[in-house]
């Protein structure tokens, strides 16, 4: 299975990337500001990956998905 992802990337060539694990409730759109809020210039490009779970019941949440 292949998750849904949500990837920017700063520039056409990053040399670093930044994976966001991300919480229940939560989808990968949530983040996506953090790609223009966080000034990273100083290691260069980077690309942003927020991949979003796949959406089952969760028993500690009573059940919910």
């Amino acid at each position: 299975m292949r998750l849904e992802t949500l990837e920017i990337e700063t520039g056409p060539a990053p040399t670093a990337a930044i994976l966001l694990m991300h919480g229940l409730g939560a989808d990968c759109h949530d983040f996506e500001p953090l790609a223009q809020e966080l000034d990273l210039s100083r290691i260069g490009e980077v690309r942003y990956v927020f991949p979003n779970a796949p959406q089952i019941p969760v028993t500690i949440n009573g059940g919910f998905v």
